[in-house]
Formats: structure tokens, C-alpha cells, sequence
């Protein structure tokens, strides 16, 4: 599963939570999620970041 970043970042901005989770389970490949292309947005809405990584991703 890919995140559109595009459309994840006018989401976040039509919405502006104070909190976005990001989950490993969902993000297969690549390994990691898209945290550092969207963290222009997070900075401008001013929420919080939640990543949950699994013990034996860490």
C-alpha cells in the first residue's frame, strides 16, 4: 500500500487534526512511511505525529 502524498497533505489541510497516526502494519512498501515528505504540513497545521512501529521493525 503507497500513501498519495499530494492528497494526504490537502487532507490534513481541509482537516487540520491535532493528532495523525501512522501505523506500520499498513505500510509495506517501502518500509517506512512518507513522515519527512509530509512534514512541511504537520509543521503548518501544528499536529502531532504518532508513528507505531512494531518491536521487531525497530
Amino acid at each position: 500500500m503507497n500513501i498519495d502524498i499530494d492528497g494526504t497533505a490537502k487532507l490534513l489541510r481541509e482537516t487540520r487534526p491535532k493528532l495523525v497516526l501512522f501505523g506500520q502494519s499498513v505500510f509495506l512498501f517501502p518500509p517506512t512511511p512518507p513522515l519527512r515528505e509530509l512534514r512541511d504540513v504537520f509543521e503548518e497545521i501544528g499536529c502531532t505525529v504518532w508513528y507505531d512501529v512494531p518491536m521487531c521493525w525497530a
